[in-house]
């Protein structure tokens, strides 16, 4: 993996209960709070304003999950295969990287292998939190 200590966590959320903070479909902002965006505002603003957040359940830890196997540095996509199993595929960005300026050869973290796209089955029924 990288130098930095890495988070990979993948969620199942729960609109149910959530508020609709869609906002003006018209505002290019969304819902405000005290004249900021939701992403600007704590949590504790967003409960003062009576905003009922999302439910989230952590599904599985990738980094756990796949340890020294998952060296890449981002997700690209999640497949929903069924419930018990989920593909997840790396973000590769086309294995080219920038390096001083200069077009590269994109390598894995940490080490000294080029990164490509790969498909990881994720079977639920193990310990994965």
């Amino acid at each position: 993996s990288g130098k930095e200590d890495a988070q990979k966590h993948i969620y199942k959320i729960s609109l149910e209960g959530a508020s609709d903070v869609s906002g003006k479909f018209d505002s290019p902002d969304g819902t405000m709070i005290n004249g900021k965006t939701l992403e600007q505002c704590s949590l504790e603003e967003i409960a003062a304003a009576n905003i009922e957040t999302v439910k989230k359940e952590l599904v599985v830890d990738l980094v756990k999950y796949l340890p020294n196997r998952y060296p890449h540095d981002k997700l690209e996509g999640i497949w929903y295969i069924d419930e018990n199993t989920l593909g997840v595929v790396n973000d590769d960005d086309f294995a080219v990287a920038i390096k001083d300026g200069e077009v590269t050869q994109k390598i894995l973290p940490g080490t000294t292998a080029i990164d490509g796209s790969t498909l990881y089955i994720i079977h639920l029924d193990k310990s994965l939190k």
